[in-house]
């Protein structure tokens, strides 16, 4: 059976450039706030034939707000925190402090009929799925918030359309229900570049 639409659950996989591996959120489809893959915009321009040429702008950044609910910060890299300001200490009680640095994440968003362990795992054939790989995205913001009576935050990546040589950041895949399927994501973040 074909989906009709992408709702409900989805798994989200974020990598920081040192990490080993994914950290896992799991996610509700309407707590994912913001995605825009980065507008490629274009203006007419009359000519004195009354015709028109198009001026082309080049493609924007991309940006995706996500919706989380922190609960503390620990010695790994699975806390809001340490996305924007960098990684905790390694005993408790746990710190995080603010730091000059700049950190690169991959970010994995995933549905499926059927979910695998991960956002990055191999999805078996005949599975309907859908996966968007973004590379070389950088936490802008984090902005914790209350209004519900509980804490949340929101968390904003932001990532350029192309690398400093021209390839592409983003990547999208589908396999459609009694399809092959689609691969694990690459353990090397999918930046065939090594940039981080």
């Amino acid at each position: 059976m074909t989906t009709e639409v992408w709702d409900e659950v989805a798994l989200i996989g974020i990598q920081g450039e040192d990490d080993s591996a994914e950290v896992q959120w799991a996610a509700r489809t309407e707590d994912i706030t913001g995605l825009e893959l980065g507008e490629k915009a274009i203006e007419g321009r009359p000519t004195l034939s009354g015709g028109r040429i198009v001026k082309k702008t080049q493609q924007a950044d991309g940006t995706l707000t996500l919706k989380m609910f922190p609960v503390g910060v620990d010695s790994k890299t699975s806390g809001v925190s340490g996305y924007l300001a960098g990684t905790a200490g390694s005993s408790d009680p746990y710190t995080v402090l603010n730091t000059h640095s700049w950190k690169k994440n991959r970010i994995i968003l995933l549905w499926a009929s059927t979910l695998p362990a991960t956002a990055g795992a191999a999805v078996g054939a005949g599975v309907e799925a859908y996966r968007l790989t973004v590379i070389n995205a950088y936490c802008t913001n984090v902005t914790i918030d209350y209004t519900d009576k509980h804490k949340t935050a929101e968390v904003t990546f932001t990532w350029t359309p192309f690398n400093k040589d021209g390839d592409s950041n983003v990547s999208e895949e589908y396999s459609a229900a009694g399809g092959t399927g689609i691969g694990a994501a690459a353990a090397t973040a999918n930046d065939k570049n090594g940039q981080w």
